[in-house]
């Protein structure tokens, strides 16, 4: 059976959490990243993924004007009588689901000194690209730890109802893409966004009007102290650029200085008195505004699935890799019979079958192919799990 190479393996087992009724073998989930702690709140925002294509690096004109999308403008923060704005900018992603497309990049990181005095510094990037319609994605997620020497890279897709895990470096080729193909996985859904790690832009104030970003022609704020929930208790400043017309954030940077607190376990540092004193840095970018072209796969990413024919009116039916499962109300011994049938018209041969209690076994062999059909009875319906094994 296929391998899959272990940071693709983690990736794999975040999203595959968002499943809910996965089949049988598939696992269940933790975050491609340290979770948020139970203290920091997590706000409720639109389901937009977030983190994109490479950081911007278009320099901030105040006199260059170029049109901005056409969309619907969002609450933004009150003007009081002296032009100078204050109060809460909403969320990083809010809005982003009224554009066609965009790109976006995400770049935290976190520098300190370990008990020797040496420094280290723990953090990630995140680039995606995103295109409304369809909500087929491009991501690709990498994390730096000097003090490890952990440098992971996951790169993945969603393409409708199909999501791809590539990785490229692998030397056999069959790890280098894993693929899973289920009605109710939405990669979308379960990615780690910034929201959940900024929460409300607060305590903004209205720096300068008309600056044009990423192509965007936006109002720039300044956020301070306690803007960020999960570095409370360090002191600093972040700079936000908000779209004139929609009011999405276009740009989020940002650097605070001290005891990261609450957000300690994020960065593998101790909490409390033992945290070291460190400095906190980002860069949130959105560009490409309705930009992005069609997002595909590398040539070498097969289709999931085990390939092997389907009775009717099957149930439930998902794809991972070479793994094809479903359930279906027929008997298990029409299934065996089935499966027998058309492995046999194919061109295998049953190599053996085993029956324990409500659960059949079967192996058929073909050359070098090898496919295994398990058959189980279980609450009133019968599961198949089909393993394709080239």
């Amino acid at each position: 059976m296929q391998k899959i190479d272990r940071a693709s393996a983690l990736v794999l087992v975040t999203l595959l959490a968002a499943c809910g009724g996965s089949p049988t073998t598939s696992p269940t989930v933790a975050a491609p990243v340290a979770t948020v702690p139970a203290t920091v709140a997590k706000p409720t925002q639109a389901d937009q993924p977030v983190g994109t294509s490479a950081p911007a690096t278009n320099a901030v004109s105040p006199t260059k004007s170029v049109p901005t999308p056409n969309v619907t403008a969002a609450a933004g923060p009150s003007n009081n009588a002296d032009g100078a704005a204050s109060g809460q900018l909403g969320t990083l992603g809010a809005g982003l689901d009224k554009l066609k497309s965009y790109s976006m990049s995400w770049t935290l990181a976190y520098d300190t000194k370990d008990d020797k005095g040496a420094a280290q510094t723990t953090g990630w990037t995140m680039q995606q690209d995103f295109i409304n319609a369809s909500k087929n994605l491009h991501m690709v997620w990498a994390t730096n730890n000097t003090a490890t020497n952990d440098k992971s890279r996951v790169e993945f897709f969603q393409l409708d109802d199909t999501f791809y895990s590539v990785n490229p470096t692998a030397a056999d080729a069959k790890q280098q893409c894993f693929a899973i193909k289920s009605a109710e996985f939405s990669a979308s859904k379960s990615i780690l966004r910034p929201a959940d790690f900024f929460g409300n832009l607060q305590n903004a104030k209205l720096l300068a009007k008309g600056e044009t970003v990423n192509g965007v022609v936006t109002d720039h704020f300044q956020t301070g102290e306690n803007s960020v929930s999960f570095a409370a208790g360090m002191t600093g400043a972040g700079d936000a650029w908000v779209a004139q017309q929609g009011g999405f954030v276009v740009k989020f940077t940002g650097k605070y200085a001290g005891k990261i607190g609450v957000g300690a376990a994020i960065f593998g540092a101790a909490a409390g008195d033992k945290t070291p004193d460190g400095q906190l840095t980002w860069n949130y970018s959105v560009d490409n505004i309705d930009k992005v072209p069609p997002i595909t796969v590398p040539a070498n990413c097969a289709k999931p699935g085990s390939g092997i024919p389907l009775p009717p009116n099957t149930l439930e039916k998902s794809d991972i890799g070479p793994i094809t499962s479903f359930k279906t109300k027929d008997t298990p011994k029409n299934m065996v019979a089935f499966y027998t049938t058309q492995m046999l018209a194919l061109g295998y041969t049953v190599e053996t079958q085993s029956d324990i209690g409500e659960m059949s076994q079967l192996l058929f062999a073909k050359g070098d192919s090898k496919v295994s059909v398990i058959v189980v009875a279980q609450d009133g319906v019968t599961n198949v799990l089909i393993t394709n094994q080239p």
